[in-house]
């Protein structure tokens, strides 16, 4: 039986508002800490000390009923104000070990990946390979085929990109979605400021999302520009 569009829209938000309301509500913080950057145990010592990271970074880290513990998301999440709720920390002075609340920044995903791009070029995996591909506008706006990116290349107005990514994520029924989200509107920002990306965003994400978690593509690689053209240029044909 096929519904309308406004009842399909209907009955998502009667989902969305329900699942609100079944929300568990977030537990207290009981974690023990202070400004300087300090965790305690119940009995009052401090427990933080530093290691390195699986990529060789140094962190500061603590162990609390067995389970290790980044220090700097502890304290971030007491004492660093986070109003429009960022996921992304850096260090003011790039210094990990100093984890004092007036030194742990929250930032958007963006600034995490040009912040991590220019001070760590060798170690961000989109900071590598052959010199990006940039088209000429005037191409990327007779290649679009979405309406909503012919409008940004068009206009170059951001706030577009950040509405067709909201459809997006608020289309994309994958499991584990919230996985390679992250990655994905990077890619996705990164291309369509080079003028490079053409297909349906729905789609092309899906696609992607999809080898992604399947383990075939560990890498959103922005520089393997001809193989993303060429996936663009299939799903156009597909969509």
């Amino acid at each position: 039986m096929k519904i309308s569009e406004a009842e399909y829209l209907q009955a998502k938000k009667i989902i969305q508002l329900y699942k609100k309301q079944n929300e568990k509500p977030l537990k207290p913080f009981k974690i023990k800490c202070d400004r300087l950057g300090n965790v305690y145990n119940d009995d009052g010592k401090a427990i933080q000390k530093p290691r390195f990271s699986p990529n060789k970074r140094p962190q500061m880290v603590c162990s609390m009923k067995g389970k290790k513990m980044a220090v700097a998301t502890i304290i971030a999440n007491k004492y660093v104000p986070n109003p429009k709720g960022y996921t992304r920390l850096i260090f003011k002075d790039d210094n990990p070990l100093n984890c004092k609340a007036e030194n742990i920044c929250w930032v958007s995903n963006e600034i995490f990946y040009l912040n991590t791009k220019v001070k760590n070029p060798d170690k961000c995996p989109m900071g590598k390979g052959r010199p990006l591909w940039v088209e000429p506008i005037d191409i990327a706006i007779s290649k679009a085929k979405d309406t909503e990116l012919k409008k940004y290349y068009e206009t170059k107005d951001e706030s577009i990109l950040h509405d067709i990514w909201n459809k997006v994520n608020a289309e994309i029924q994958i499991h584990n979605w919230h996985l390679v989200s992250s990655e994905c509107y990077l890619y996705f920002i990164d291309r369509c400021q080079r003028n490079s990306f053409f297909g349906n965003p729905i789609a092309y994400f899906t696609f992607v999302a999809q080898k992604k978690l399947k383990g075939l593509n560990q890498s959103l690689n922005t520089s393997l520009a001809s193989q993303a053209k060429k996936i663009d240029k299939e799903l156009i044909r597909s969509w």
